[in-house]
């Protein structure tokens, strides 16, 4: 039986997070020590192995935000496009 989406951020989590603070992902610790991260609901990476237990520890030891970025970026979700036109912006060089 699958286990239900958590967070573990039982103490630093609000009871209602604001949208500035959640992305809309969750994660979920399964079976084989596989991690599955959903953002709205839809499953978007599964974790396994090395890279799943060193997302648990990194994760079990930050606050809400810092999970979210945590989750976004072992999803490839932190990039949306416009790095390359920044880094050659002038205030940039």
């Amino acid at each position: 039986m699958p286990v239900p989406l958590q967070t573990n951020y039982d103490s630093e989590m609000p009871d209602e997070p604001t949208r500035e603070n959640d992305l809309g992902f969750r994660f979920a610790e399964r079976s084989g020590g596989r991690v599955e991260i959903t953002r709205q609901g839809a499953t978007v990476t599964t974790l396994i192995g090395h890279n799943a237990a060193r997302f648990m520890r990194r994760v079990a030891s930050s606050d809400f935000p810092t999970g979210q970025r945590l989750m976004a970026k072992a999803t490839g979700q932190y990039k949306f496009g416009n790095e390359r036109a920044a880094k050659k912006h002038p205030r940039n060089r």
